[in-house]
């Protein structure tokens, strides 16, 4: 009876261990509601002759196994494709993973969940000077992206490249249960400047955003968002 009793103890305590280092799903991360298969994003320039399209493909779990993006320029008759990327992300191995990023100049990038509600994105960029940019996102209880810092190094000693290494921080605001987001940046210099300001109009039935409209400072609209959902059965 005694070892049946361990026996029990000891899975209870490995079962919360497994449970504290599971990273949330992307999902969560990317506020999606329901068993999400498959979205795609258009984003139309509204003052420019611009497009991307991107798509995200979710396993079972919940995690992103593939992403692809791809910019386009918009003639009058004809469609340029300025770039494309393919990401492929990793399976988590405790809370870190890796996603990697092939388009013109291959990047791995090196994803940890720092529990219970932060991400930490790095990305070493083989160029010459070798560039590092490292982004730290925190979310709130919710599960709503709360503040986003990016740091940009450069491995230099040469001032003209110096100039590209930056701190910045990214607060988010919400308003009416989270349908308008306002997004503002503090720089190095402690100096706060406005980003943009985002109303989401339309949901289809399981509640996800299907269009989102992105405002300048000035009221101008600069963006519009359409999304595209396949769900799991």
């Amino acid at each position: 009876m005694r070892k049946v009793l361990l026996l029990v103890v000891l899975l209870m305590v490995q079962y919360n261990y497994a449970q504290e280092i599971a990273p949330p799903t992307d999902w969560r991360c990317e506020g999606l509601v329901g068993r999400v298969k498959k979205v795609t994003c258009t984003i139309t320039g509204l003052n420019s002759a611009t497009e991307s399209v991107s798509t995200m493909v979710f396993n079972p779990q919940g995690y992103i196994v593939s992403e692809f993006i791809e910019d386009r320029k918009l003639g009058i008759q004809t469609v340029e494709v300025v770039s494309k990327s393919t990401l492929e992300y990793g399976e988590y191995r405790k809370n870190k993973r890796k996603i990697v990023i092939k388009s013109e100049e291959e990047q791995t990038i090196d994803q940890e969940w720092e529990l219970p509600n932060e991400t930490t994105l790095k990305v070493k960029k083989s160029e010459d000077p070798p560039i590092e940019i490292i982004e730290k996102r925190v979310y709130n209880a919710a599960g709503f992206l709360e503040k986003r810092y990016s740091k940009v190094h450069v491995d230099t000693d040469d001032l003209l490249y110096k100039g590209l290494e930056r701190e910045n921080v990214i607060i988010y605001t919400y308003e009416k249960g989270g349908i308008n987001t306002e997004q503002k940046v503090v720089n190095t210099l402690d100096t706060t400047f406005f980003i943009y300001k985002e109303q989401k109009l339309l949901f289809d039935k399981q509640g996800n955003v299907t269009k989102k409209i992105v405002f300048e400072e000035n009221g101008v609209p600069k963006e519009e968002s359409q999304f595209v959902y396949e769900y799991y059965n």
